[in-house]
Formats: C-alpha cells, structure tokens, sequence
C-alpha cells in the first residue's frame, strides 16, 4: 500500500490529547408510558470522531471488510476486543493496521461505545502510530532526486482537510445547515446550502472558493442578540461568534465569543479570543436562530422578515 497515511494519522494528537471523546446519551425526558416511550441510550461522539471513521473508510473499506479476517489470522490476531487491544502491532504491514481499524468500526455497529474503549485504552493511538512508522519508512526510502523539481513552496503546502480544527468546522456547519432544513422550509436556503456545501468541499482540497460569501445565522430575543457570522473569500473562511446583551439600566453591551480563521494551505488562526465552540452553530440555529444571506447578490436573503408557518 503505496499511499500516503497522513488522512488519518494527523488524529494522533487529538486522541492522545481528548480525555473523553463522546458521551452516552439517556432519555430523562420520557416516562416510559405509551405516550411517552423511553428512547434507548445511544453514545455521541465528537464531530472529530466521526470525520475520523469516514477517513477510515475512505481507504478501500470494501476491500478490508472482504479481507480482513484473513488479514487478521495471517497475523496471528484474536477476533475479539481482547484480541484487538492486546495485539503486537509493532511489525505488521498497513494492511494489517486498516484491517484493525475496519472491522473495530464495524464492530461498532454491534457493541455501540466500542470504540470509545479502543480509543480509552490506547490502542487506536498504538495502531495509528504504527502507520505513521510506515510512512515514515517510505519517505526515508524515497531517492530525494525525485523531489528536485519542487521548490520549497510546493513542499510545505497543504489542504484544509489536513488540519482537525477544519474537520470539526466543517462537520458543525453541515449538521447546522441539516439542523435548519429540518426546522424551516426554505426552499432559497435550501439552494443556498447547496453552493456552499460544495464550495467547502473543494476547500478541504485546497481549491479556491469561486466567489465571496457573507451569511451568519442570528437569534433575537428582547434582551439579547445571538450571531455567528461567516465569510468566505478565495482563499480563506472567517467565522465569528458574538452579539449584544441589553440591560435597561445601562444599555446594550457587544461581545465576541471567538473567531477562527483557516487557510487554502490548512493554516488555522484563532485571534485573541476563547477557543472556537463549533457545536454552539448548531445549537444557536436548534434554538431558533435565522439565515442572512448578504453575499453573493443572486443569493441575498433575510430569513427573519418571512412569516411564520
């Protein structure tokens, strides 16, 4: 397996760092009468989580769900969570590592929180490792000849889609936009979404954004504004999370909860302010929060002047 292992290996920070990485989930709302049927607890993970095991799949799931148990017994590998977490994975191939993740996520669909255990008791840091040991062998086996034609610019560039903070944006805004569809029928937002559903597409890959894109989502109540605000340009999204608060005795205050910026080349800024809560996008529209559209023109929209339902 020639290819490059980066896609998923660049999570190795975030699982060695994450403490928890998903939570269960019980209804305490629901009585359990037929009215009222109690729903079965499920676990949630974090967005990185999630982008994480589409990552995964994206190497040939097909052929690791085909081969796996093969691959596994070539390695002398239990099939079973002991047999998992216990295994030497010091020496073996790629395959061998895809095959380990594969089938955990899989297994997933059967034990739900499996894999919140593999990721507690380190093992998917043990065998993400492994991997970077194996791309780090092919690079150290590369004849630097074959690089002479790129210069130095060309080497150190990247893509959003290589920087977890990106993933975790990207997935909150994706989820916000579904969040919204589900709560407004708007067919103009709905085409709206669509653009830049796929204009964030190929900025993961590092491709211009075709034009500029102004909208935020804001929530109003008589004592407070609530917004996030994007902006995206050819080659960078700003996003920002503010309003105001407004106290009868001393008047309207404004605040900013927290900017992020991120790059066409995956570089990612956070000025000055609290570290970016993407989730608060999609609770903020969860609660009643509407669409401005300001940019492009053929899109321009004011979603709170329409009438209620």
């Amino acid at each position: 397996m020639a290819r490059s292992f980066d896609l998923i290996t660049r999570y190795i920070p975030l699982f060695s760092e994450e403490e928890d990485i998903g939570e269960w989930i019980f209804d305490k709302e629901n009585d359990g009468s037929k009215e009222h049927p109690i729903f079965m607890p499920y676990f949630r993970y974090k967005d990185f989580f999630l982008q994480f095991i589409t990552d995964v799949a994206s190497f040939d799931e097909e052929y690791f769900l085909d081969n796996g148990r093969t691959i596994l017994e070539d390695n002398q590998i239990e099939w079973s969570q002991k047999g998992f977490c216990s295994a030497d994975v010091t020496t073996v191939d790629a395959e061998c590592i895809f095959a380990l993740l594969v089938f955990a996520i899989q297994l997933e669909r059967v034990h739900e929180g499996l894999l919140s255990s593999f990721a507690r008791d380190g093992s998917i840091v043990r065998w993400l490792s492994r991997l970077k040991e194996i791309d780090d062998q092919l690079e150290n086996d590369e004849d630097p000849e074959d690089f002479d034609e790129f210069d130095d610019d060309e080497e150190d560039s990247g893509s959003p889609s290589e920087n977890p903070t990106f993933i975790s944006f990207q997935n909150a805004l994706l989820r916000t936009f579904e969040t919204y569809r589900q709560e407004n029928q708007n067919e103009n937002a709905n085409k709206f979404f669509r653009v830049v559903e796929q204009e964030l597409d190929r900025f993961s890959r590092g491709e211009e954004i075709s034009c500029g894109y102004d909208f935020d989502f804001c929530l109003r109540t008589e004592s407070y504004i609530h917004y996030v605000s994007f902006h995206f340009e050819t080659d960078v999204i700003e996003v920002s999370d503010g309003g105001s608060v407004y106290d009868p005795a001393i008047g309207s205050d404004s605040y900013t909860s927290w900017m992020y910026s991120i790059w066409r080349n995956g570089t990612s800024d956070v000025s000055e302010f609290n570290a970016p809560d993407f989730t608060s996008i999609v609770e903020l529209v969860s609660e009643g929060a509407r669409l401005s559209v300001s940019n492009p023109d053929e899109f321009s929209m004011d979603d709170s002047e329409e009438p209620e339902n």
